[in-house]
This record gives structure tokens, sequence and C-alpha cells, in this order.
């Protein structure tokens, strides 16, 4: 548990006040700096292998339940792809493109446990909200 999941659960169950708890759980640290330093590796650790376990799970789904692009793109031999619109295409060569954020595929499920609701899949990949692929226009449109 993390300190503010202890102060919270000794807050719920037992009644301590959350700034006796946070000041105890100070000293503690202070006094067991080593057990500290391994404890919250190991909290880290476990975020990770939690988080992995999440993404491998989803891998599966997508693997065993693929969704089919709805407009398949044809590839240009140096991989880039045309985008659609006058407006795109008449920036000038190598200026990254804001794209919004994709709306999620029907019948892929939706990630949010860990506070990874907004995460989307790019190149078949889990890929976090904030992720925006840089696309750009290859001059020979």
């Amino acid at each position: 548990m993390t300190r503010d999941e202890v102060v919270k659960t000794l807050l719920t169950r037992a009644r301590i006040d959350p700034g006796f708890t946070t000041l105890v759980w100070q000293k503690l640290e202070e006094e067991n700096a080593d057990f500290f330093s391994a404890y919250y590796v190991r909290l880290k650790l476990k975020k990770q292998i939690i988080l992995f376990n999440h993404l491998l799970e989803h891998q599966y789904h997508v693997m065993k339940y693929p969704v089919p692009p709805k407009v398949p793109l044809v590839p240009i031999p140096n991989g880039i792809h045309p985008m659609p619109g006058n407006a795109v295409n008449n920036l000038p060569m190598g200026y990254p493109v804001l794209q919004q954020p994709p709306i999620p595929a029907s019948g892929q499920p939706h990630i949010d446990s860990m506070g990874i609701s907004s995460c989307h899949v790019v190149n078949g990949v889990p890929a976090p909200g904030n992720f925006q692929p840089m696309r750009m226009n290859s001059g020979n449109e």
C-alpha cells in the first residue's frame, strides 16, 4: 500500500487522524530509510506487473477478436500515408499535423483500470491518451 492508501485505510477503519498517520509514516521513513527505499521499489514493481498483466490481457483480446480497419490505407513505398483534405495537403513537407484523439473502435475492449481510461491502440500497441502520432505530407500530391 502507498502512504496515501495507508492514511485512507486507517481513517476509514480505525478513525485515526490523517495528520497523525502521516507524521508517524514520516518518522518511520527517517528511521528506516533502507527499508522504505526497497519498499517503494517493490510498490513500483507491483504496479508495473499489474499494468503488464492488464496489457497482456488486452493484447490477447485484440489478437483473438481483431477489428478490420473501416477504410484500408494503401501504403506508399516510404511508409507515409496520404491524408485527405486540401488544408493538410498544402502544408510544407515535414510539418507535423495535430490529430484529434481516435474514437475507440467497436469490438475493442476499453481499458479502464489503473487509470488508463483514455488509452487507445496505435499500430496494435496500447498508447496513452495524450499520444498524438505525427503524420507528414509526402509532397507528392
